[in-house]
């Protein structure tokens, strides 16, 4: 993550000036991290590019679109090793 965050503090975006495929890409992937429970606070240029990759009306619409998937999947189910923990 501090090789992206480096990079990410002389660019606003992944490939330079304009945002593209990779962006959304490295978008989605910060928020399953946080999701995970990474902290990202401990590499600020990736926190002020997460936020400002949020704002972005396809990131927005995406986010949205994702969240109506998740609601018509089944609930998930311990796997029996979990289980058996």
């Amino acid at each position: 993550m501090t090789i992206v965050a480096d990079h990410l503090e002389t660019r606003p975006y992944v490939l330079g000036d304009s945002f593209t495929v990779a962006d959304a890409h490295l978008s989605w992937a910060l928020r399953l991290l946080t999701y995970g429970g990474v902290e990202l606070g401990q590499w600020p240029a990736l926190v002020a590019y997460f936020d400002r990759m949020q704002e972005r009306p396809t990131i927005k619409a995406a986010i949205a679109l994702e969240r109506e998937l998740l609601k018509t999947l089944p609930p998930r189910r311990l796997s029996r090793a979990a289980a058996s923990s």
